[in-house]
């Protein structure tokens, strides 16, 4: 693998859309912001053509909250690099958790295998960031 790009959703830390960018040993993984999901919609963008493509990623019952990771590079094991990231994925048990009436916050629970982030508290974090 020579890059590695996207944004990725960790169960345990729900709210957020995590970034991981990687070239050849060098890696980094941040918070990106919240997703759109976990924004009040006070704050959603007012633009037609900004909602429709928030609206078309999105999936009940969570929302535009998802995994997007792009490798790049030559001679790459589809099957190992494949089963390497299914072996992230929660469980239907533990998707089930957090899933019953949308409690994410059951999650918390989880295993987190990243650092600490710089990163708020909660989405209520917004209305003292405008204020």
């Amino acid at each position: 693998m020579i890059r590695l790009k996207g944004h990725f959703w960790l169960a345990a830390r729900s709210e957020y859309c995590c970034n991981w960018s990687q070239a050849g040993t060098i890696s980094r993984n941040e918070v990106a912001g919240f997703w759109w999901a976990a924004t009040p919609e006070s704050y959603w963008p007012k633009d037609i053509n900004e909602l429709a493509t928030i609206k078309a990623r999105w999936q009940e019952p969570f929302g535009d909250r998802q995994q997007e990771i792009v490798l790049i590079g030559m001679g790459m094991n589809k099957n190992a690099l494949t089963g390497a990231f299914d072996h992230c994925l929660l469980t239907d048990k533990e998707m089930l958790m957090g899933a019953m009436g949308l409690n994410m916050q059951a999650w918390a629970v989880l295993q987190d295998p990243f650092p600490a982030w710089n990163q708020h508290d909660s989405t209520e974090d917004f209305a003292e960031e405008i204020s």
